[in-house]
């Protein structure tokens, strides 16, 4: 296999290299979501920075995480089999955190499609339960919240772009859910989606 590059994404979230290196280093990071391949590569980073990082997954069949993802770092990261969805798992981990990236979620529109309350499950209310543990447990922690391409929803035509897209509403959902935190409880939070336009 050849040698795994970091996506300029990652510049854009984490700073330019004279700035990651003195502010990631020691930072305790947890990675929702983190043995996905954004979340994986994104944890591989974030330990070459001298970060301390925890990566949460539920491995849940056809969602996207894989361990081997995270080979390249298995001995330097904390690995925690959870779900999101449940709170009393979340909490411990949350608690002493300085930066959270919280990148799981279910993605696919077709299984939106078929099982809307799993979707609902883990976009809306398992995304409500996680912003309710920081706002309660650990107030000063950052959070970065990724979007995904299926918040567009149908495109009406190929290749798809912002404008002429519609919207998936659990995406929207959780959306709503993120800015009224950020406006009601004053939590500190950044999100950019993770689109993939042609």
């Amino acid at each position: 296999m050849g040698e795994r590059k970091s996506p300029q994404m990652l510049t854009a979230i984490m700073g330019t290299q004279e700035a990651q290196s003195s502010s990631w280093q020691g930072k305790k990071v947890l990675i929702t979501g983190g043995a996905g391949f954004i979340g994986s590569t994104l944890a591989i980073r974030a330990v070459e920075l001298g970060a301390d990082v925890t990566v949460i997954d539920s491995l849940i069949p056809e969602y996207g995480g894989c361990l081997h993802n995270l080979e390249p770092v298995k001995d330097k990261v904390r690995i925690n089999l959870s779900d999101i969805r449940d709170g009393h798992s979340m909490r411990p981990l949350i608690e002493d955190v300085d930066i959270l990236f919280n990148l799981a979620g279910q993605t696919s529109h077709m299984d939106s499609m078929k099982d809307p309350h799993t979707d609902l499950s883990i976009n809306c209310m398992a995304q409500l339960n996680l912003l309710e543990i920081c706002r309660q447990f650990n107030p000063n922690i950052r959070i970065i919240f990724a979007s995904t391409r299926q918040i567009y929803g149908k495109p009406n035509y190929l290749p798809v772009d912002k404008i002429t897209a519609s919207i998936l509403w659990t995406s929207m959902a959780s959306i709503s859910i993120l800015q009224s935190f950020i406006t009601v409880f004053m939590v500190k939070c950044m999100g950019f989606a993770l689109a993939y336009l042609g």
